[in-house]
């Protein structure tokens, strides 16, 4: 436990992201019947050497209902993540990619099979995804970042493929010197 608290004290030290994102599964026929969903993630940096990048760590939960029956069917998953965002105009704003790779922790996916059975689904395994994104420039404490993501996630049945839009907001705790 104590080294758990070391550890997100020394992310904690160095930058740290909230971000709030809307997307949705763009897998073919019969596993696109989902709706819009949405996700929660927190997502800490680590700045690299003395260039404009950063690794970083991201844990979120993700949600996306079903057409039909919104209320009682549906995924849902929890990724951890690993990741890099390079700035591509060496600045630590403006245009940048991140790609990570994680794993799906716990998850699951309900839905209704042809005959009318229940099916749960476990959606742990691999997860990967490759991040678009703008990062504004810093107002004081705040900084804001809005990305376009495609994901996937791979477990026992298969895969599934989303792409989301993020709108996030970062918490600088120390000054980048560059």
């Amino acid at each position: 436990m104590k080294n758990m608290f070391l550890i997100f004290a020394v992310l904690l030290a160095y930058s740290a992201s909230a971000q709030i994102e809307i997307l949705t599964v763009l897998n073919q026929k019969p596993d696109s019947r989902y709706i819009i969903g949405f996700g929660g993630m927190l997502k800490f940096g680590i700045p690299v050497k003395e260039s404009a990048d950063e690794i970083n760590v991201e844990v979120g939960l993700k949600y996306i209902p079903e057409i039909e029956y919104p209320d009682a069917y549906g995924m849902a998953y929890l990724p951890i993540k690993i990741g890099y965002m390079y700035s591509f105009d060496r600045s630590g704003t403006g245009f940048y990619a991140e790609p990570q790779i994680g794993y799906s922790v716990y998850g699951v996916r309900s839905f209704q099979n042809l005959d009318g059975r229940d099916v749960d689904e476990r959606l742990t395994g691999p997860v990967s995804g490759l991040s678009f994104g703008y990062l504004f420039p810093t107002e004081k404490v705040l900084q804001y970042d809005l990305s376009i993501r495609y994901e996937n996630i791979f477990y026992k049945q298969g895969a599934f493929h989303t792409i989301g839009l993020r709108l996030g907001s970062h918490f600088n705790f120390r000054k980048r010197d560059y």
